[in-house]
């Protein structure tokens, strides 16, 4: 059976014994085409309340050694929160591109991402974009920032002061009730999925994990 296909003809099935079955979402703002109505509200603000800004960030790369390995897709996304009540409170804008490394992406790169060497051919980071999108010291979370910061900070030199936190390390899933840490799973446990192993498309999911478990945000807030 083709796991993109909704199994509509278990309905029957699902009527008569629904203690047998579970829906899973996809998460709402990486449908096709919500990009495009951002800014987004998520909750309301409060008068008088102190905000912030925070991207989320998230790399493809040829691999897992930054010394050697290059970038080839970079997505942020950018959102503010609340200082006061520890929450996100909109999706503001988004950064996705490609940048081609200048070599053949490994094969087993392209199996996990499907990011190939056509796709990315004659993209290139625009690096002015970039340090504009980031500019006002942002908090920047990444869900692994050991990884995703060397390779970011190799690759944009004069942007490599800035404030970091990692929501796998800096979070304690286990205190909040999950068995794992990694993405997919800590979204599949709300009853949402995506389509992994983008850049964009990961660091939309971070941000929707971390604004269903406001409680996972306010740890890296303080």
């Amino acid at each position: 059976m083709n796991n993109n296909i909704f199994p509509l003809s278990m309905f029957d099935n699902i009527k008569a014994h629904p203690e047998n079955y579970r829906l899973i979402e996809r998460i709402p703002l990486t449908v096709n085409g919500v990009d495009t109505h951002f800014p987004i509200k998520l909750n309301e603000p409060v008068e008088g309340e102190r905000v912030h800004t925070v991207v989320f960030l998230d790399t493809e790369t040829t691999g897992m050694d930054f010394e050697k390995c290059k970038l080839i897709e970079l997505g942020m996304v950018k959102a503010t929160f609340s200082l006061d009540r520890k929450i996100i409170l909109s999706v503001d804008k988004y950064y996705d591109e490609f940048e081609d490394p200048k070599e053949p992406i490994p094969k087993e790169i392209i199996e996990i991402t499907h990011i190939t060497d056509d796709m990315v051919q004659g993209h290139s980071f625009d690096d002015d974009m970039v340090a504009n999108f980031l500019a006002g010291r942002p908090l920047i979370v990444a869900h692994n920032a050991g990884f995703d910061r060397p390779f970011f900070d190799k690759r944009f030199g004069m942007l490599n002061s800035l404030s970091w936190a990692c929501s796998l390390k800096e979070i304690n899933w286990s205190k909040l009730g999950f068995n794992g840490q990694k993405l997919e799973y800590l979204n599949s446990c709300l009853g949402y999925f995506y389509d992994a192993h983008r850049a964009y498309t990961d660091a939309l999911a971070l941000l929707w994990i971390l604004y269903q478990k406001p409680e996972a945000f306010a740890c890296l807030v303080d």
